[in-house]
């Protein structure tokens, strides 16, 4: 077998899969956005030629799409290449007052609010300075989303989504 990227198998994968269940790129797109993945029809192609990544919070609602574990997704890929990019500080700050998973935090910001946690406080926030004001009203922000998480429910990646 010839050296394949885990993008360009994984996308081989999610293609096979979305076949073998008979449904159309669209169709995929609007079951991952009940899992709080915003996607579209062309993204679902470029993703399963290969040409992009897909995010963990992605990663966790796949499976759920097709009716299959993560495991059996994965089964039988290669190894992804390291990233060297984590989850931010304020997910990982937020994850631990929720006693969650960073990626988790992350994936149920997405679910409620289309962004990540960082995204949706600097949207609120409105401000890009440094100063100290501007750095307490972040927290107080934060704080706030970390309720709207709470209130959400669980934040875990085997809830099922509210219709």
């Amino acid at each position: 077998m010839s050296e394949r990227t885990f993008d360009a198998a994984l996308g081989s994968r999610l293609r096979d899969l979305r076949e073998q269940h008979g449904l159309t790129r669209e169709e995929v797109a609007r079951r991952l956005a009940q899992y709080g993945v915003a996607t579209s029809r062309p993204s679902v192609g470029v993703t399963e030629n290969g040409q992009r990544s897909v995010k963990a919070y992605e990663l966790l609602a796949l499976p759920r799409v097709f009716g299959i574990s993560l495991e059996e997704l994965l089964s039988g890929l290669p190894a992804p290449s390291p990233v060297d990019a984590g989850p931010d500080e304020a997910t990982v700050k937020a994850a631990r007052r929720l006693g969650a998973d960073p990626v988790e935090v992350d994936a149920k910001a997405r679910q409620l609010w289309g962004r990540s946690l960082t995204a949706e406080r600097d949207a609120r926030v409105g401000v890009a300075s440094r100063s100290r004001v501007d750095q307490a009203r972040r927290g107080h922000v934060t704080r706030q989303l970390i309720d709207e998480l709470r209130s959400a429910g669980p934040v875990r990646p085997d809830e099922e989504p509210t219709p």
